[in-house]
């Protein structure tokens, strides 16, 4: 299951405070500085499209009246007459001049014959002649024939011969299915100048090649006299040479054109950058303000709730002497009464729990113990009852011993003793065990000096004793030796009684180990299992007994205890 993220009540009183004052704040603002920007781009984008649509029908306008005031010269244009008859000249050029001065944007008439020999033009440079005379066909009687392109020519005008943009109009000139000429206007880039290039929003007139028309517009092109790539992206807003632009264009003659319109409006974007940067200046003055007061008045609200937090901390950790002292005269202060009140009912009965558990223990304690008497008590009376009949002798010896040991074995508030104490009740229940069995049974004690003083509960080697000798003959074993030795490690007094018995078989020893593991003994052998458990009531779960053995090897018990001092002294 993913954890939870902890949060923290005082942080978030601290952030529904500024949100709640600055986002009202920062939306005001922001709605105040969109509405500008609407406004000024919608007035930007009025007045772009205003030009645009009054330039490009002005442009329409004056190539389609060329090229109707050209097909109608081509249609009734006699070239035998003209360059025959003076005064039919006169009057055909008197007319192309006065069409001519009647344009906003004056062009050049030319009239060339068959072979392309200019026979009259309001120009007469021979330079550019040269160049129409390269876009004129050769020979041609089709009189649909048209030439209506923008082309660049070169005139000998143009500083370092840089392509001067033209509109050639042209048209042939045909009589009887034989061609006489071609006529046709010229219609350069300068005409335009005057009206075009001075103007506070630049108009540009575009091929479908990029290469700008319009004169005087240098600043937009490149050194190939093409418009620059910042504009032909499709974005109505570019930015070019650090200056921002909005422009709008429209296709004009059929696709052969395009009419733009570039608004310098870098003053309207700066000033939207300036307002945007003021308003999160604004937005950022004012959250550090806010973060400050509300993290004042979350501090006041919530120092109760920390003090409370903190109070229940030390009771996590055990501390139960805490006290809440408070008087804010409201449900905090109730909160305080409670708490208080609980913390007094939880130390009254942790209390009386513990008394309660200690007189568990050692009624427990004390049961396990009258688990010993009788079982021992029972084994010892019938070896007694059969020696009487035997060996008199003996049998008297192994009721002076037995008396000993019932003495020690029914002291009153001692249930903790000394190693040596325990060893020298080993010794007489051995003693009498010997009498029992003779040279049957040896042993053997070798007990470390420092061990000899240490604290065990009482009487908690005979019953391991006992089962050695009980389990350990079986059917064919003649003579056994047992061995008692003591070492101390670590703190730990450690208790070994071994045996060179038949030793256990794996099943029964593994249902053993498993009681003594779980704490459940589902076996008629109490004894091992009575030691384990009140070892482990009295010093806990760490301590114990562990048993280890096998078939024909012998067993082994260890007895584990805590040598530096121990829990149940106000026992004894």
């Amino acid at each position: 299951m993913e954890k939870r993220k902890q949060t923290c009540f005082r942080d978030e009183i601290r952030k529904s405070l500024i949100f709640h004052a600055l986002v009202p704040c920062f939306i005001s603002l922001v709605v105040l500085l969109l509405v500008f920007t609407a406004l000024g781009s919608q007035q930007i984008i009025r007045k772009s499209r205003t030009m645009l649509a009054h330039f490009s029908g002005e442009f329409e306008g004056v190539i389609t009246s060329y090229v109707e005031m050209n097909k109608k010269m081509a249609q009734e244009l006699d070239m035998e007459s003209f360059q025959g008859k003076p005064s039919y000249k006169t009057e055909t050029v008197s007319g192309i001049y006065r069409f001519l001065n009647g344009q906003n944007y004056r062009g050049n008439y030319y009239l060339f014959d068959e072979n392309r020999n200019v026979v009259f033009s309001t120009d007469s440079r021979a330079n550019v002649v040269q160049y129409i005379g390269n876009y004129l066909p050769w020979n041609t009687t089709d009189q649909k024939y048209s030439k209506n392109d923008c082309i660049f020519i070169y005139d000998s005008t143009v500083i370092d011969r840089r392509a001067l943009p033209a509109w050639l109009i042209f048209e042939t000139v045909v009589k009887d299915g034989t061609l006489k000429g071609y006529s046709g206007f010229v219609l350069k880039a300068d005409a335009f100048k005057e009206r075009l290039g001075n103007m506070e929003q630049p108009v540009l007139l575009v091929n479908k090649f990029n290469r700008v028309f319009t004169d005087g517009a240098s600043r937009f092109q490149n050194d190939r006299g093409k418009l620059v790539k910042e504009f032909r992206a499709g974005r109505n807003l570019a930015r070019f040479g650090k200056r921002w632009y909005y422009t709008a264009g429209q296709s004009v003659l059929g696709g052969e054109a395009t009419v733009l319109v570039v608004n310098d409006c870098t003053s309207f974007v700066q000033l939207c950058i300036m307002s945007l940067m003021l308003v999160a200046f604004l937005a950022l003055v004012v959250a550090l303000a806010i973060y400050r007061s509300a993290g004042k008045v979350a501090d006041k609200k919530t120092e109760i709730i920390y003090d409370l937090i903190g109070a229940l901390d030390r009771v996590e950790k055990g501390d139960l002497d805490v006290f809440l002292n408070i008087a804010s005269g409201d449900e905090f202060e109730r909160i305080g009464h409670s708490f208080n009140t609980m913390i007094g009912s939880i130390r009254h009965l942790l209390v009386r729990h513990q008394e309660l558990a200690r007189e568990n223990m050692l009624a427990t304690v004390q049961i396990l113990e009258s688990q010993f008497n009788p079982h021992f008590l029972f084994n010892t009376l019938e070896s007694i009852r059969y020696m009487i009949k035997f060996k008199p002798g003996d049998a008297e010896k192994m009721i002076v011993c037995l008396s000993r040991m019932l003495r020690y074995s029914i002291q009153n508030g001692k249930d903790v003793v000394t190693v040596k104490e325990e060893m020298d009740f080993i010794n007489r229940y051995l003693q009498v065990m010997l009498y029992r069995y003779g040279e049957r049974l040896k042993y053997s004690v070798e007990l470390e000096e420092e061990s000899s003083q240490a604290s065990i509960p009482r009487m908690v080697m005979q019953p391991i004793v006992e089962n050695a000798i009980k389990y350990g003959f079986g059917e064919d074993l003649d003579c056994l030796e047992i061995s008692i030795r003591t070492r101390i490690q670590d703190g730990v007094l450690s208790i070994i009684i071994s045996d060179d018995g038949v030793g256990i078989p794996e099943g029964l020893l593994k249902e053993l180990q498993s009681n003594l593991e779980y704490h459940q003994n589902q076996m008629d052998h109490i004894g091992i299992y009575n030691v384990h458990k009140r070892i482990r009531l009295v010093y806990g779960n760490e301590y114990g007994a562990r048993i280890e053995s096998g078939v024909n090897k012998g067993t082994v018990v260890t007895l584990r205890v805590p040598c530096n001092g121990n829990k149940d002294d106000s026992r004894t």
